[in-house]
């Protein structure tokens, strides 16, 4: 088994009193998001029959940085380069927002666990 990429894990929280208590929080970031911790806060919402909710994060720095003159998104192999608009990014995040909350949205309708999802910056 691999260990996730420190871009896609994720990190699981379970309210504690004075919180909204009954709630699972799940944070996502770009990347495909970890089956493992999603499985995880899936059980844990099970076991203390609460709501799980997903907390998909944008990073205003990154999109801050790519509006500069010097920014370039590089190719895997580092052969090609392209500038990077911030517009371009926000669709970016909001295809992996998006993605991500329908594959937990799937597992938490099968699982019969409310669910619900929010993009913060």
């Amino acid at each position: 088994m691999t260990e996730p990429d420190a871009q896609s894990r994720l990190i699981v929280h379970v309210a504690e009193r004075g919180e909204n208590s009954g709630r699972v929080v799940l944070r996502l970031g770009t990347g495909e998001p970890h089956a493992i911790a999603i499985e995880a806060a899936l059980r844990v919402a099970h076991a203390f029959q609460s709501e799980l909710e997903s907390l998909f994060i944008e990073d205003q720095q990154i999109i801050d940085a790519c509006a500069h003159d010097f920014a370039r998104e590089l190719s895997i192999c580092g052969r090609y380069a392209r500038t990077f608009h911030p517009s371009d990014l926000h669709a970016v995040f909001a295809h992996d927002a998006h993605r991500a909350e329908q594959r937990i949205a799937a597992l938490a309708r099968a699982a019969e666990i409310h669910y619900a999802a929010r993009v913060m910056q």
